[in-house]
């Protein structure tokens, strides 16, 4: 099945129409690195930062399970001093 480019415009409104749908609060961006098309939903709207950090975080810590230096059972202990001072 070929895949059709849809326009920047197009991707967002079918976000919006999907986070609605859902009853949900979504903020996205993405950006096609050979092209410079860019699609953002939620981007006018300031968002907690642990909301938009776990999934970096997430990221991170799965390259580090596709690594073999962590794995998926075990804990990952944060103490307070690792911690940035008022963050």
């Amino acid at each position: 099945m070929p895949v059709v480019a849809a326009s920047p415009a197009a991707d967002s409104a079918a976000v919006q129409k999907l986070a609605h749908s859902l009853k949900a609060r979504v903020g996205m961006a993405a950006v096609m690195l050979d092209t410079g098309e860019a699609v953002a939903v939620g981007d006018e709207t300031a968002y907690p930062m642990q909301s938009v950090f776990k999934f970096v975080l997430a990221l991170s810590v799965l390259k580090r399970v596709d690594q073999g230096a962590l794995n998926l059972e075990q804990i990952i202990h944060i103490r307070p001093e690792q911690l940035v001072k008022d963050t």
